[in-house]
């Protein structure tokens, strides 16, 4: 029981963190999208290509 007890705590904290890093990645996207797409005026595949980029780096960092 106290083995079950581990893993599921762990379970639970590595999923409280991949939301969080998921959470934070599409906080990035939005942002970056919302910065060059509203406030510098860019073209609309180009600003969404650009934020996802910059996302995916984002995700492989954290």
């Amino acid at each position: 029981k106290q083995v079950q007890d581990k893993i599921k705590s762990l379970l639970q904290k590595e999923s409280i963190r991949y939301l969080i890093a998921g959470g934070a990645t599409t906080a990035v996207n939005i942002l970056v999208f919302y910065i060059l797409r509203i406030l510098c005026h860019m073209n609309l595949n180009t600003s969404n290509f650009i934020a996802i980029l910059l996302a995916i780096l984002f995700a492989y960092g954290v």
